[in-house]
């Protein structure tokens, strides 16, 4: 029940107020690059950064999320029954100490906490793949106590009623119950700027029960009294499985040792996406590695210029930087330029030989660096196309892997006005 729960857990023994942080049994997320945020009597220490009331009926980016209204608690995300899964990921600052989650938890229908055919019912969050068992929840529960708990990662809870129980949503006269949950998340989840969160209601007998949330906030702690010159706005190298977040035109492959990569992107080919930038960073850094796979044929395969020329082109908003004709016989070398304020290097990582794909065509890795103004991205927003601009027989393919950007502060400055990074 929601009283005093501390029913053991079948799979690690330890109270449900203590739930094993099973990520830490695989892998610890790898250490991010040093980030901070230039000093600025405009600092917030504590920032929300995220805030869905879902009044708008929008459940966009929720994957399972639908949206409900009843008079008294207005637009909400759900119901759910049991075992429907409901999830978002958001972007976060990287440079943030912590990260406080909150949300109203409203439990509707007839929740059991007794075990038998009609219980437990509990509810089972996740914060990216840490497990949160909240324990048991009773309907008409007259003194709903607070509950508290840790992982052993460090991620800390606790649920709270809200109010007395009362019919708050449906046609049965149930006793609904609110709770407010509130989970402090440490540095070591969001290194890369995303966090995620999935609720997972699991409720047993004749499925009269439903999960439904509301009011989610999130808050980042920013340390306020430092200042570095760099702050990592988004870093991707594609080995996760899971779907591309934001790109468009892109898809995931693998090959030799590519491993899995942005691509391949056929001749025509455009993969693009929008970044949210802060808009008082005095420059940023885009760093990639661009994959040049399989039958390039330079400026042609004869003086009439046969499939050829085959460049490949990174876009910029609307300047284009032309990285130049590529040859799956030639070492492209070292190419640099200047396109609308843009400053553009690109360097081979390897020498041309066969990677992956077409055995008998020579493959090639660049490293490629874009440092781009600030009066292009004044909006706080901006715009990476990469586009596979070949021509002839459609046997070369442009990948793209290890992209990173970054935003650079000038610290000398008396004061700069902050803008979270947010990956949109």
């Amino acid at each position: 029940s929601s009283k005093g729960v501390k029913t053991k857990s079948e799979n690690t023994g330890m109270s449900t107020f203590q739930t094993k942080d099973k990520a830490l049994d695989h892998a610890v997320p790898t250490k991010a690059d040093q980030t901070s945020v230039a000093k600025t009597s405009e600092c917030i220490e504590n920032r929300l950064v995220v805030d869905e009331t879902f009044e708008s009926n929008s459940k966009a980016g929720w994957h399972g999320g639908r949206i409900s209204r009843s008079e008294k608690l207005g637009a909400f995300l759900g119901p759910f029954k049991s075992h429907h899964e409901v999830s978002k990921s958001f972007s976060v600052p990287s440079y943030a100490t912590k990260i406080d989650l909150s949300f109203d938890f409203i439990q509707l229908g007839n929740w059991e906490s007794e075990v038998g055919p009609e219980g437990p019912d509990r509810l089972f969050v996740y914060v990216n793949h840490v497990k949160m068992d909240l324990g048991y929840f009773r309907s008409g529960d007259k003194n709903p106590e607070v509950r508290v708990g840790k992982t052993n990662g460090g991620i800390r809870w606790n649920v709270q009623p809200n109010g007395e129980a009362s019919h708050l949503y449906g046609e049965q006269e149930s006793k609904d119950q609110v709770y407010r949950v509130t989970i402090n998340v440490p540095k070591r989840y969001f290194l890369e700027g995303k966090i995620s969160l999935r609720f997972l209601p699991s409720m047993k007998g004749t499925q009269d029960e439903f999960a439904a949330f509301d009011n989610l906030k999130i808050h980042s702690t920013i340390p306020c009294s430092v200042c570095k010159p760099k702050v990592r706005i988004s870093f991707e190298d594609f080995e996760n499985s899971r779907p591309l977040s934001g790109w468009h035109g892109g898809k995931i492959e693998s090959g030799g040792t590519f491993t899995r990569f942005l691509g391949r992107l056929f001749s025509g080919n455009v993969a693009r996406k929008i970044y949210a930038i802060p808009a008082s960073a005095n420059s940023v850094t885009i760093d990639m590695n661009i994959y040049e796979i399989d039958g390039f044929d330079g400026f042609g395969i004869d003086e009439k210029g046969t499939n050829g020329p085959d460049k490949i082109a990174v876009y910029v908003d609307k300047s284009r930087i032309d990285l130049g004709v590529f040859s799956h016989t030639e070492d492209e070398g070292t190419r640099s330029g200047v396109v609308n304020g843009i400053q553009w290097n690109m360097t081979s990582l390897t020498k041309p030989a066969n990677i992956a794909f077409k055995g008998y065509y020579k493959d090639q890795k660049h490293r490629v660096l874009l440092s781009i103004p600030r009066n292009l991205y004044q909006d706080g927003r901006l715009e990476l196309k990469v586009h596979a601009d070949m021509h002839g027989m459609n046997d070369e393919y442009v990948g793209v892997d290890n992209l990173k950007l970054v935003a650079n502060y000038d610290c000398s400055a008396a004061a700069s006005h902050i803008t979270d990074a947010v990956i949109i």
